[in-house]
């Protein structure tokens, strides 16, 4: 039986090394946790339709069926609640917008998806034209379960915490089949630099108690409850200074969209950032690019495709299927 080292354990790398055990695949996980943050602060919405057009993600109710059923039954495993199914309310800026849900959601599959329209908004919240309430939506409290997964992979003795640099692998593992999942780090390697089109992005935390915590309601950011009157709010994209820190300018410009919407008092407790492994044409890396496999350049909707996907890399490596073209890394030429 082939034995794999998975470099990364974020949302990718975490969710291929779940997806082995349940295969019961022979691997290893290296990972150092201070090296990259996306994954930890990610709001982590399972989210089938891109709100701002309207347009469903490619094979979004395939990734959307994957996603429950996958967290589901690993919250089960670990004995632990990180996947929560919560509606999202989503604010029109004009009448047209309006419009267009309520057409689009007479038919499937937007039907699945885009609820009822609310004319007048909450307490505290701004909107002349109301907003419509999404169904089947969830959210993935990414830190927990990017914890829970670490815990139970340092349990099973399948965790090395080291940092190792890409051109060392295959010294340091030549009898392994190594997956590279370390998110937009890939970057920094001469043949995968041209593919990435990273973004930093920008999340605020805040306290309130005049925000609703059964839902998220989302405009220009989202405001998305994490218990005990704290709420995140993000996120922003910026495509300068790629580093995980917060910026003055990230700061303002998250206030300033959440002030649009809202119009209470808060409090701000944190400030975080992250960069997201996008890829040039906004479509995941999977694949074998000479001596690595890759399965990487999830980005903002990671938390979403990374099960199905998931089960689409390791088909390949099993010699049980392909990678459609649309994700094959060969689309670029390494």
């Amino acid at each position: 039986m082939k034995n794999y080292i998975i470099l990364g354990q974020g949302i990718a790398g975490s969710v291929l090394a779940l997806e082995m055990i349940r295969r019961g695949l022979n691997f290893k996980v290296i990972d150092h946790p201070q090296l990259s943050s996306s994954s930890k602060i990610a709001a982590g919405l399972v989210n089938p339709i891109v709100l701002k057009r309207l347009k469903m993600v490619a094979d979004a109710e395939k990734h959307l069926q994957h996603a429950e059923n996958f967290y589901t039954h690993w919250q089960k495993q670990l004995h632990s609640e990180f996947y929560h199914k919560i509606s999202i309310s989503h604010f029109f800026s004009k009448q047209e917008n309006q419009n267009e849900w309520m057409e689009k959601s007479a038919y499937p599959p937007f039907s699945n998806y885009l609820g009822e329209v609310i004319a007048k908004s909450p307490s505290n919240f701004k909107g002349d034209f109301g907003f419509g309430k999404m169904k089947n939506t969830a959210w993935l409290n990414s830190s927990k379960f990017l914890a829970l997964v670490r815990e139970f992979l340092q349990n099973n003795g399948q965790l090395i915490s080291s940092e190792i640099k890409l051109e060392d692998l295959q010294k340091d593992y030549p009898m392994e089949d190594i997956i590279i999942c370390n998110g937009h780090l890939l970057r920094h390697h001469p043949r995968f630099k041209e593919v990435f089109a990273a973004t930093r992005g920008e999340l605020l935390t805040i306290r309130t108690t005049e925000i609703p915590q059964e839902q998220i309601f989302h405009a220009g950011v989202f405001i998305l409850p994490i218990g005990k009157n704290l709420f995140k709010v993000g996120a922003s994209y910026h495509w300068d200074d790629l580093k995980d820190q917060g910026t003055e300018e990230g700061r303002k410009k998250l206030i300033y969209e959440l002030e649009k919407m809202f119009s209470g008092n808060y409090e701000i407790i944190d400030h975080q950032a992250g960069i997201r492994p996008n890829i040039k044409d906004r479509k995941p890396i999977l694949g074998t690019s000479e001596n690595w496999h890759v399965f990487n350049g999830l980005g903002s909707r990671g938390v979403l495709m990374a099960p199905y996907l998931a089960t689409v890399m390791l088909d390949y490596l099993q010699g049980q299927g392909e990678i459609p073209a649309e994700y094959n890394i060969h689309r670029f030429g390494i």
